[in-house]
């Protein structure tokens, strides 16, 4: 009696097991966050679908079905992913679906990949770009959180830059040259120190000279050396000595000494000024030209004077190494793109192609980022 008790007890314990099982595997959710009950167009025609047909892409929880938006052509690309979707629709793989059909691709497995998602069923395999799906609705999510922490003070940190001279007025040249020459000494070292020791040349009356440029081409190089360095200003004192002067007289020569008139030359259109400097000029503006420093000062004039610019979409992110840390943090880049040489490219890349179809520019989260990553990446996203 108690052995039969007991193989009751087995195996209602094995049936609910079953049952717990049954029910897990068809409650899953296996489908990214945000699809479930969500559909994913192609386009209509080419030459942007390269299918046999315009397609709706449909999920549930663990499921994708395809149905043909319209019907379809022969003369479509005979690709891997095509034969698939014919076969799906038809045993044969010949026939091409009619508008309306619908078939039920099975099970999703979905494997993260960079970019977006391989989406596997068992009938047709995809691979979702993440320009394309719903992926860059989980990454604007992340930077929106980003971008609130950031204004709300959590960091308790203002950025580098807006340590400055007290009383500048942004629509100045002396506020549009303050922000121009000490950026291009920003390589390898503190920005708040920078900024701290520009801020403090700039202040002193007997340095503050260094800031105007017709000035500066009169003055003796040891007398703008000793200006500079006084408040460290210029760490490498004979090389970032002559880089200051030689930017000065690039805008002395050409601009009538004024950063504003440089920019109203060019009609202030930012990649009118980028391709200047760094493709017919290069060598007249010494390390501002560079990838990093000249997408950064582009940055802040956008950010901190009133140039009434144009095509500011056009500033990339800058890449300095916070950047490029919350760049990979986010997943936007592979760890083997992080050590290579053309980092940089593929962090501006990234963005670019991140944000595409967003109404947001890479510089819209520089800020936020930069914190973010400096302060050691301690908030949950």
């Amino acid at each position: 009696m108690k052995n039969k008790k007991l193989f009751v007890v087995l195996a209602l314990v094995l049936i609910a097991l079953v049952g717990g099982g049954v029910w897990f595997y068809h409650n899953q959710m296996t489908v990214p966050k945000g699809w479930v009950d969500r559909t994913l167009a192609t386009e209509m025609s080419e030459p942007d679908n390269k299918l046999s047909n315009p397609f709706f892409l449909r999920f549930e929880k663990n499921q994708a079905y395809l149905v043909a938006r319209a019907n379809g052509s022969l003369n479509s690309k005979k690709s891997g992913l095509n034969q698939e979707i014919q076969r799906a629709f038809s045993k044969r793989g010949k026939d091409l679906p009619e508008a309306g059909e619908q078939v039920k691709l099975g099970r999703v497995k979905t494997e993260k990949i960079k970019n977006g998602y391989k989406i596997h069923t068992r009938k047709v395999t995809f691979i979702l770009e993440e320009e394309n799906t719903l992926m860059n609705q989980e990454l604007l999510n992340k930077l929106e959180h980003l971008t609130e922490i950031y204004k709300s003070g959590h960091w308790g940190s203002d950025m580098p830059e807006d340590t400055r001279p007290q009383n500048l007025d942004p629509n100045s040249e002396e506020n549009a040259i303050f922000y121009t020459l000490p950026t291009a000494l920003d390589y390898q070292r503190n920005s708040n120190t920078l900024w701290k020791s520009a801020t403090a040349t700039f202040e002193d009356n007997e340095t503050s000279f260094v800031f105007n440029p017709q000035e500066v081409v009169d003055k003796d190089f040891t007398e703008v050396q000793a200006a500079l360095t006084r408040y460290s200003l210029a760490l490498q004192k004979n090389k970032q000595t002559q880089i200051w002067i030689k930017l000065c007289q690039t805008l002395d020569n050409n601009f009538n000494g004024k950063v504003t008139d440089f920019f109203a030359y060019f009609d202030n259109d930012i990649q009118k000024v980028r391709h200047y400097m760094q493709v017919e000029k290069k060598k007249d503006f010494p390390y501002l030209s560079g990838k990093k420093l000249c997408n950064y000062w582009l940055y802040v004039m956008y950010q901190y004077t009133n140039l009434p610019l144009i095509n500011t979409n056009q500033i990339y992110i800058a890449t300095d190494r916070h950047i490029i840390r919350a760049t990979h943090k986010l997943g936007l880049i592979t760890d083997e793109e992080v050590e290579n040489t053309k980092v940089q490219d593929y962090v501006i890349k990234a963005w670019i192609e991140a944000l595409k179809g967003i109404n947001y520019v890479p510089i819209d989260f520089q800020s936020a980022l930069w914190l973010w990553a400096r302060n050691g990446f301690k908030e949950e996203l």
